[in-house]
């Protein structure tokens, strides 16, 4: 995978190579482009993992430092520890939270990639790996976000707020971003207010209204939960005045259950769709 290509021309404002910052945007990249856990073997690299970096390995899931060491050390290479992990029977990829080779392992379920029937459109765990991406995706939305009124706490976020939100664990709520050819596009909720009912959410970049991207991420995501988490019945409120979000619930089967003063609430009563998701 080629990630990026820095020329250095001289300029004493420019660096001269990757810094640790890049490392950990490849890393992102990575997971995104591959959509599952990784195994980073560092060797031979001209920096050394610093501890910005080493913290950024283990803070997320899916990450795993190894370093490449020489025989006569009496350790095992960073590719052969791999292959270690997996003969003991912890899966196809280890489980991230270590930056040595003990790491550990959880049983917990893990939020898979979402495909939709649109073409590169796919739903994923929104955490804290993807805050610049998302924080980004806010603040060229400000406008669009308040339109109805609506996000008006969102929509007045800065970075370290929204930042915080992606470092808090929504389970057993699912946060999900919606990619579409791996940028991201939105955001879509299943909120366990009371399970087994949901309350759901969604927002779009501006730029990916009208493209059939909101009821295809809407409806994959309230299959997976009827499916995996036993949901039997959806709720979400819509503005008056915004219509169109009316419209993607109106197609998802939602049906008109109260009106307010504000804004209307939709109802969904779930049957399981007749497929499975690996756990």
């Amino acid at each position: 995978m080629f990630y990026a290509v820095r020329e250095y021309n001289g300029r004493k404002d420019r660096p001269k190579g990757f810094g640790w910052r890049d490392f950990r945007d490849l890393l992102i990249r990575a997971r995104i482009q591959l959509g599952g856990p990784i195994v980073l073997v560092w060797d031979n690299v001209r920096i050394r993992p610093t501890a910005p970096l080493r913290e950024f390995i283990a803070a997320g899931p899916g990450r795993r430092l190894a370093h490449r060491h020489r025989p006569d050390h009496g350790r095992l290479s960073g590719i052969q520890s791999l292959h270690a992990t997996k003969s003991h029977g912890r899966g196809p990829a280890p489980v991230v939270g270590s930056a040595d080779m003990a790491g550990s392992h959880h049983d917990k379920h893990i939020f898979p990639e979402l495909k939709t029937h649109v073409s590169g459109l796919t739903l994923c765990a929104l955490t804290a790996e993807q805050a610049d991406e998302y924080y980004a995706l806010i603040d060229r939305n400000r406008e669009h976000l308040t339109q109805h009124g609506d996000y008006q706490a969102l929509a007045a976020s800065d970075y370290k707020t929204a930042h915080a939100e992606l470092l808090n664990d929504p389970s057993p709520s699912l946060r999900c971003g919606v990619l579409l050819h791996s940028a991201l596009i939105g955001r879509v909720d299943l909120v366990a207010v009371n399970p087994p009912k949901y309350g759901f959410g969604y927002w779009l970049d501006h730029e990916a209204t009208g493209h059939g991207y909101a009821t295809a991420a809407c409806r994959a995501l309230i299959e997976y939960g009827a499916t995996m988490l036993g949901a039997t019945d959806v709720f979400a409120g819509v503005t008056h005045g915004n219509g169109k979000s009316g419209a993607v619930l109106t197609r998802l089967g939602f049906k008109v259950a109260e009106v307010f003063e504000t804004y209307t609430r939709y109802h969904l009563a779930l049957v399981p769709p007749p497929c499975t998701y690996p756990a």
